[in-house]
């Protein structure tokens, strides 16, 4: 559902239904209150660093939650969704706002210019998120690699196979 009403809203935008956004009616009047109303729900990734993370903890718990309760029930873990496969918190929220957050702020301020602060607020956010997410990668690859063995001791010099040759 989510995707389709994006859909909707940046054909919509694409074929000039916004350019003078209080004249806007109708089904484009609902379909740009939805898009506000989506915004408002993914808002989180655009707040200011301790809401954002409060935030994230929240959503990442109903996540997983949710991917449990699938797998009980039989069905296929939805994607970021899977206790099994999650890394962390940076992970998840780094997809969420490349592939969801985003796209939908980057369309919504073209129509709404105060959804900017989110965007710059997004990438502040998106930044730090990422700085955690190379320091969880980069444990992780200390703690998976085997640890170096000692250098071997070099060999002791052979003595020479044949006696060396008489003076003259």
């Amino acid at each position: 559902l989510h995707g389709a009403i994006v859909e909707k809203f940046v054909e919509r935008c694409t074929a000039g239904a916004y350019v003078d956004v209080p004249s806007v009616s109708g089904a484009d009047k609902l379909l740009l209150l939805q898009i506000v109303l989506k915004s408002a729900d993914i808002s989180n990734v655009g707040r200011s660093r301790n809401c954002a993370v409060t935030w994230t903890t929240r959503v990442r718990d109903e996540f997983l939650r949710q991917g449990d309760e699938e797998r009980r029930q039989g069905f296929p873990v939805t994607p970021h969704f899977d206790r099994e496969k999650h890394k962390s918190a940076a992970h998840l929220v780094l997809g969420f706002i490349d592939f969801v957050a985003k796209p939908m702020f980057n369309t919504t301020a073209k129509v709404l210019p105060s959804a900017n602060w989110f965007l710059a607020q997004i990438d502040i956010n998106r930044s730090l998120w990422e700085k955690e997410k190379t320091a969880i990668d980069q444990k992780a690859n200390e703690t998976a690699q085997p640890s170096p063995s000692p250098p071997l001791p070099q060999p002791l010099p052979q003595p020479p196979s044949q006696p060396p040759s008489p003076i003259p």
